[in-house]
């Protein structure tokens, strides 16, 4: 077995200061077994007893014998790619397909050796133990594997977000990491630079940092507290079976540890989510031929939605032959994005067709009305807007009588000063251009009383709602809507997951119980709301405020 897969075979028996030599080891590998023993020391921070403990326990009676292994090793692998090509080639076209299934399953089966048990099992542990957020990011390729990882944990973990750009536009939600956060790093051969940076900053900022590689180990690696190393090869690139059998591993082990919490959640999936199946074309063609009686609304059969006309026939909900509009090149904004129900409404929208640029406070103080000017400014036209941005600032109940001023104002600016600044900056752009879409997410502490007993936190949003009647009317000659939405319990940020584990089983299910479907919200409920509102042809809607709280508000 060559030197590094022993290493990654037996890593779960090492010391914490042998593992870290033996990461220093593989992440620069194999030019790292070529330095001495003092300098490989200083590369991991270790000692150089240390070093030599670790090729000691790997059978080498010396650091000479070590390297002279190491040589060995990499004269044979400077002629096993040539090697391999020339064999591929030689062997010709047929079989192709027998010898992919065979060399993929191989792939598969190296799992076994190359990702060391004890790193996968505490890589579900973190996963598991109610992290405050976790975020993924992948590289070239491996992004889209960490979009699928993304979408499959979400449905088991709350605060589960994909990071396309870490040190970009979504710097946002990425400094959003920290104490109580992990964030899994996917970074194959060809290393990118900035997976190692943003697995640094991670780092810094107190996450836990979790690595997919190959087995050549990414430099991320240094920053990295768990590593799983995943065999990959092929023709022409690289395959990734193993990888996305690794994916389903974790999957499925994430969900076996968080048991009945994982449940719960993928039941509120399952009673949300709503996708339209299309159906074949030859049978959409007789649905919309067959007049002979009522039908359900489904693919195929937009006529199902036809309501009666006042001249004969039908007032459809689409014209026959022209598709409902999209927010294709429509552009929106959505603030308070980094996680909860605001990241929700943004891929929501982003789905929908629009170009969403996100903001939070960590990016720009949107109660500061001149930076928020500034950075409206730099973004051009607005369509849609979205005012997410607000919350209870850290606070909890304080008594009237003994509430100051400084703790009245937070709120008041963080919720009710940066909807008056964010829709004044929209508007500047939206009124030469005669439309626009504006939804302000208020609460269902607005229309009644806030769980949380925080008075100027239900003040705020009561006046968003009067906000909303008021800007309706004002903007509405200018083909400008506003809406508001009044959620109700939302399990979608660490606060109301706070709130939520404050109120033990007993509170909980008193909660639950007062909520008709018998269920707490996601922020998807809430995002299909908004994709009602902020829709083109929802140009006659405009001044309501929608209470999407499960039935909660008629108890």
């Amino acid at each position: 077995m060559p030197i590094n897969d022993e290493v990654f075979a037996r890593m779960d028996e090492l010391s914490p200061a042998e593992r870290k030599v033996a990461r220093a080891l593989l992440a620069a590998w194999p030019t790292s077994g070529t330095e001495s023993a003092a300098s490989l020391a200083r590369t991991a921070g270790t000692s150089t007893p240390t070093v030599l403990r670790l090729a000691s326990r790997l059978g080498f009676g010396s650091w000479p014998e070590f390297q002279a292994r190491v040589r060995d090793e990499i004269a044979d692998h400077l002629n096993s790619p040539l090697r391999r090509s020339q064999e591929g080639i030689a062997l010709g076209d047929g079989g192709t397909l027998g010898r992919a299934i065979a060399d993929r399953v191989a792939l598969v089966e190296s799992l076994g050796t190359s990702v060391p048990p004890s790193e996968f099992d505490r890589a579900v542990a973190v996963l598991a133990d109610r992290p405050k957020q976790v975020a993924l990011l992948g590289g070239y390729f491996s992004r889209y594997f960490a979009m699928v990882l993304a979408a499959q944990l979400d449905q088991i973990l709350p605060n589960v977000d994909f990071v396309a750009e870490p040190l970009g536009h979504d710097v946002g939600r990425f400094l959003q990491l920290g104490k109580g956060g992990v964030v899994v790093v996917m970074d194959f051969r060809r290393h990118e630079l900035v997976a190692q940076q943003a697995a640094a900053a991670a780092k810094r900022q107190g996450a836990t940092v979790l690595l997919i590689t190959d087995t050549s180990l990414s430099p991320v690696v240094e920053s990295a507290d768990i590593v799983l190393p995943v065999t990959v090869d092929g023709i022409p690139f690289d395959s990734m079976t193993p990888l996305l059998v690794l994916i389903e591993a974790l999957v499925e082990g994430v969900l076996r540890a968080a048991g009945p919490r994982g449940l719960e959640r993928m039941r509120q999936w399952e009673e949300s989510v709503r996708i339209t199946r299309a159906s074949r074309a030859a049978h959409a063609e007789e649905d919309v031929r067959d007049d002979t009686g009522p039908r359900e609304v489904g693919a195929g059969n937009v006529e199902a939605l036809a309501l009666p006309g006042t001249e004969g026939g039908a007032v459809s909900a689409a014209p026959a032959g022209r598709p409902v509009e999209t927010l294709d090149g429509r552009v929106a904004v959505v603030t308070g994005a980094a996680q909860g129900i605001g990241s929700g409404i943004a891929d929501r929208l982003a789905a929908d067709g629009a170009l969403v640029h996100r903001v939070d406070r960590s990016e720009v103080d949107l109660s500061d009305t001149a930076a928020t000017d500034a950075w409206f400014a730099g973004l051009g036209p607005v369509d849609v807007l979205v005012n997410v941005a607000g919350g209870v600032v850290g606070q909890t109940h304080t008594p009237i009588d003994e509430l100051s001023d400084e703790a009245w104002d937070a709120v008041l600016h963080a919720n009710l000063t940066t909807t008056r600044n964010c829709t004044r900056a929209a508007v500047r752009s939206m009124k030469p251009r005669g439309w626009g879409r504006i939804v302000m997410i208020a609460s269902g502490a607005g229309r009644s009383v806030s769980l949380t007993g925080i008075q100027a936190y239900t003040a705020a949003k009561a006046a968003q709602i009067g906000f909303t009647r008021q800007m309706a009317h004002e903007l509405g000659p200018h083909g400008i809507t506003a809406n508001c939405i009044a959620p109700g319990f939302v399990l979608s940020n660490p606060t109301t997951q706070a709130q939520w584990d404050s109120y033990g089983p007993e509170g909980q299910r008193a909660l639950v119980e007062r909520i008709a479907v018998r269920r707490t919200g996601t922020p998807h409920d809430i995002a299909r709301a908004v994709s009602f509102f902020v829709a083109p042809d929802a140009g006659w809607v405009s001044g309501q405020t929608l209470s999407v709280d499960g039935g909660h508000s008629l108890f």
